[in-house]
């Protein structure tokens, strides 16, 4: 199942990237394009491997942004709130199958009737003609069949079922950790064409290989693959912190081993999260200060002397350093006559005491003082 894993996380990083892109007005037909084929490959995975909720999902938000490509309009709002919270869910989905959590049945069904109700909405406001309507096809019958869907259970073989809603139910047990049991898949859709039979006690050599190959071509990757997650982290952050805040990447081509990369997955997400919770100000704060009210983060990337060099600024109020030095004092990590000899660099490096930190209130972002202290930690590991 790595390979899956592998393979889902590639996939839900770039859809986040993309729908990030089309939500800053970044249009681009292209991207719509990619938006469906990675949703697409999703959903063919997860039904290979027997997972309705995750398969279902995926399902969903292939049938919603189809009518958005066929008539080359781009999502509205709503439309792309229900994308991104789609994405949260099928992310959580995926972690609960890593850590053997098991997910309670029907937890994707109010999302997949968010996203469906936000299309249909757009479209059918869009276009009121019956026959622009029905045109929409899958979209319409798949909301109308997302009542009847079954929870997932045990079954000594997997099996396949239609409700009389025409909604794929499949049951099946945990897959093993080195063998995966035959089944048989059924991929719901309106378009004939689309109907087939997947035996995989036949092809599994086959899709499993090509699985392999597609993650295993190279150990190098680009760190972009990193870095355009935090499109999703930095909107929803800004929400709960109602602020304004963007992101710019650069060297997004800039490539590192993948072991690395997901080694610093972590320390970048605390990074990025004292970037926008302690650095970038509020919006009224900004307007006082005279900065525009949109704060700006930069994430870049490049080689400088034979290492990957990788920068987090933002254009914020910077470290308070005398707030460091009374925190220091407080906590009894320097006296104040050792304080007043500490360097400007010193200073900085105080964040990196283990539970050190300056926020007055602990919130669910920030003040436990152990977001910089992980970051030190697992650099460190890996230098």
């Amino acid at each position: 199942m790595n390979e899956f894993f592998a393979e889902c996380d590639e996939i839900l990083e770039r859809f986040s990237g993309n729908l990030s892109h089309l939500e800053r007005g970044a249009a681009s037909f292209e991207r719509l394009d990619e938006l469906y084929r990675d949703m697409h490959t999703l959903k063919g995975s997860a039904q290979l491997f027997g997972l309705g909720q995750l398969g279902l999902l995926a399902h969903a938000v292939e049938a919603s942004l189809d009518p958005v490509r066929k008539f080359q309009n781009l999502p509205g709002q709503p439309l792309l709130d229900a994308l991104f919270e789609s994405i949260k869910t099928a992310d959580y989905l995926i972690q609960n199958l890593k850590s053997s959590v098991v997910t309670p049945a029907h937890y994707a069904t109010p999302v997949i009737s968010k996203l469906i109700e936000a299309a249909c909405l757009q479209f059918a406001s869009e276009f009121r003609l019956d026959h622009e309507i029905a045109a929409l096809g899958e979209l319409l019958t798949f909301k109308t069949a997302l009542a009847p869907v079954t929870q997932v259970t045990a079954a000594p073989v997997a099996q396949v079922s239609v409700a009389t809603a025409s909604v794929v139910s499949i049951e099946t047990p945990p897959a093993p950790k080195a063998t995966v049991k035959a089944v048989a898949v059924l991929q719901h859709s309106s378009r004939s064409e689309d109907l087939a039979f997947l035996n995989l006690s036949q092809r599994l050599d086959v899709v499993t290989s090509e699985l392999q190959d597609q993650v295993m071509r190279t150990r190098m990757q680009p760190i972009g693959n990193v870095l355009t997650k935090f499109q999703r982290v930095i909107r929803d952050l800004a929400k709960e912190l109602d602020k304004r805040i963007d992101l710019t990447v650069q060297g997004k081509d800039t490539e590192l081993d993948k072991t690395l990369l997901e080694a610093i997955k972590d320390p970048l997400t605390h990074i990025v999260r004292n970037s926008c919770d302690h650095g970038v100000e509020t919006m009224q704060a900004r307007l006082a200060a005279g900065k525009p009210e949109t704060g700006h983060i930069l994430i870049s990337s490049f080689h400088e002397g034979g290492q990957v060099i990788v920068e987090i600024s933002d254009d914020g109020r910077g470290m308070n350093r005398e707030k460091l030095v009374q925190k220091a004092i407080e906590r009894g990590i320097h006296t104040s006559e050792s304080a007043e000899r500490l360097t400007d660099n010193e200073r900085l490096q105080l964040i990196f005491h283990p539970g050190f930190s300056t926020a007055t209130q602990v919130s669910a972002v920030s003040g436990r003082g152990v977001g910089m202290d992980v970051v030190k930690t697992n650099i460190d590991r890996h230098a």
